[in-house]
C-alpha cells in the first residue's frame, strides 16, 4: 500500500504527464487524505499556471488514487473561494 508521501508523488507525476498544462511550477501539496476503508487517497495539488508571476493563477486539483495500486482513479479541478 502507498503511504501519504508515495500518493502525493504520484499525483504531481500523473499532473505533469497531462496534456495541455503548459508552464506548471510551484507544485504544493495542499491535502492529503486516506479514505475509511483504506481503498483510495484524495491528494490536492495547488500549482501556479501562468505567463509571468504577477499574471500567475493558482489553481487546485483532487487526485482520486488506488492505495493498493498507486493507479489515479480521478482528477478533478477544486474551487478555492
Amino acid at each position: 500500500m502507498l503511504d501519504v508521501k508515495q500518493a502525493a508523488e504520484r499525483a504531481v507525476d500523473y499532473m505533469r504527464t497531462l496534456p495541455a498544462q503548459g508552464d506548471v511550477r510551484d507544485v504544493v501539496l495542499e491535502e492529503a487524505e486516506l479514505s475509511e476503508d483504506e481503498r483510495y487517497w484524495f491528494i490536492t495539488l495547488s500549482y501556479v499556471q501562468g505567463a509571468t508571476f504577477l499574471a500567475a493563477t493558482r489553481r487546485y486539483r483532487t487526485f482520486r488514487i488506488e492505495a493498493a495500486t498507486g493507479r489515479v482513479v480521478s482528477m478533478k479541478l477544486r474551487e478555492v473561494k
